[in-house]
């Protein structure tokens, strides 16, 4: 009998930096399951029976149409979550500086080295993240 592993669905726009998380996870003992969205809309249409078996939502906050703080804050609003912020360059960190999301958090860029940092928050039942 196999281990569960944690389902995170990340929603990222630009290839690279999914390439670099997918990357980082490959790496873990025991790796997530990664399911990649390019559009915060796209996981809002996702039926609530699909949603409800996530673990985590992985977030870039510069997506085109709604932005990731918003997604954040609408999955918050539904129950759903915990939900992690990743600033994946200096700009999205910015992005979360300016639009006061972190509540006093520090925020600095991704690397794959924070994604156990992540794992680590996600485990201890933190609801809101920004790596």
């Amino acid at each position: 009998m196999g281990v569960e592993r944690p389902l995170v669905v990340m929603v990222e726009d630009n290839p690279v930096d999914v390439d670099l998380v997918q990357l980082a996870f490959a790496r873990e003992e025991s790796p997530p399951t990664l399911l990649v969205y390019t559009t915060a809309e796209e996981v809002l249409a996702l039926p609530r029976a699909e949603l409800d078996v996530v673990d985590c939502f992985a977030i870039d906050p510069g997506l085109p149409g709604m932005s990731g703080q918003a997604l954040s804050s609408e999955l918050q609003e539904r129950g759903l979550g915990p939900t992690l912020l990743l600033a994946m360059s200096r700009q999205h960190a910015q992005i979360l500086v300016e639009e006061e999301v972190c509540d006093g958090a520090a925020t600095k860029s991704f690397s794959p080295l924070q994604l156990r940092s992540f794992l680590a928050a996600y485990h201890d039942g933190e609801k809101r993240i920004v790596v």
